[in-house]
């Protein structure tokens, strides 16, 4: 089976694309510090020998929430910021797994990607889950 092979991005494109890039990296960036502001933390305001076990799991379970947030927009970010690099190397738009052209219509609906969408495709079903061998 053959596929056919996006065209490659004119500057104009990618130009559109750093843009959108830049901006979306503003905005993410002040997710990830609103994320990490002890402010979007609820605190339980009990005297420490007042508090009681139920306060510290909901507490512990609040901080996990918000680890696991800041993890999120802080793996989104660094993707935003491979993408803007690719630029500045003059390899944006070029499929990391195969060499090939990602692609303008795929790069408008996704600036970040760093694969066309058959090697995304193919990597993505890499990581499905297999059954454990352990379980009878």
């Amino acid at each position: 089976m053959s596929r056919t092979r996006p065209a490659t991005l004119t500057s104009a494109e990618i130009f559109r694309c750093a843009r959108v890039l830049r901006r979306d990296r503003e905005q993410w960036v002040l997710r990830l510090m609103h994320a990490g502001s002890p402010a979007t933390l609820f605190s339980v305001n009990h005297e420490p020998a007042v508090a009681d076990s139920q306060d510290s799991a909901v507490q512990e379970e609040l901080e996990g929430t918000r680890n696991a947030q800041i993890g999120r927009l802080s793996a989104r970010l660094a993707q935003i910021d491979a993408a803007l690099q690719r630029i500045e190397h003059g390899r944006y738009g070029i499929c990391q797994s195969c060499g090939g052209p990602i692609g303008a219509e795929r790069l408008q609906v996704e600036p970040r990607a760093p694969r066309c969408r058959h090697c995304q495709e193919t990597q993505e079903n890499k990581k499905t889950i297999t059954p454990r061998r352990d379980v009878p």
